[in-house]
């Protein structure tokens, strides 16, 4: 049996000799080359792939997510509104503190028991007038109430009056006849 070594082994192609050395540097750079293509091709086919996955997603409707948004820069800024007020009153109740010392300042130095006197006056006074007052409440009522009756009166009266005049029309209807006989 013949023994194969690369240097004893030659390839004839087109009238080239090529030694065994040789081919098997170009087997090894065809095989590299033939790899690199078949990963270059692979590699190609699988973004392809990923491209026309890509492409069928749908994107999902954005306009709640705008609409809610704009929900919270609104109420961003009703808070900031709010704080703003919260700050102005704060600095009202301030300056309504700073007033308030100053009252009770000037009525404790008035004579209060003089003060007394006058308070129980005019109560006395408003008492009265709160007495007057639900009287003549109570006499707008019985005034309100008299008038409907009135009105109801009035109904019963033109009840009559037809009654009446119906009486009337069927006495004249009678004696007029009675008469036309006679």
């Amino acid at each position: 049996m013949a023994k194969l070594d690369l240097e004893s082994t030659e390839l004839s192609v087109g009238g080239v000799k090529l030694k065994g050395v040789y081919i098997a540097v170009v087997l090894s750079f065809a095989s590299t080359i033939a790899g690199g293509i078949f990963a270059a091709s692979k590699f190609i086919n699988r973004i392809d792939n990923l491209e026309q996955r890509v492409g069928e997603i749908k994107m999902p409707d954005g306009e709640p997510v705008v609409k809610l948004i704009e929900n919270v820069d609104f109420l961003t800024n009703e808070v900031k509104g709010l704080q703003n007020k919260q700050k102005e009153n704060e600095e009202r109740l301030g300056k309504q503190d700073v007033a308030l010392k100053e009252l009770q300042t000037q009525i404790a130095s008035n004579d209060v028991a003089k003060l007394q006197g006058t308070i129980a006056r005019i109560q006395t006074t408003m008492e009265s007038v709160t007495g007057g007052l639900r009287d003549v409440q109570q006499i707008g009522k019985d005034v309100a109430q008299t008038r409907e009756r009135m009105v109801g009166i009035e109904r019963d009266m033109q009840v009559l009056k037809k009654d009446v005049d119906s009486q009337w029309n069927a006495i004249d209807t009678l004696g007029a006849g009675s008469l036309k006989g006679k």
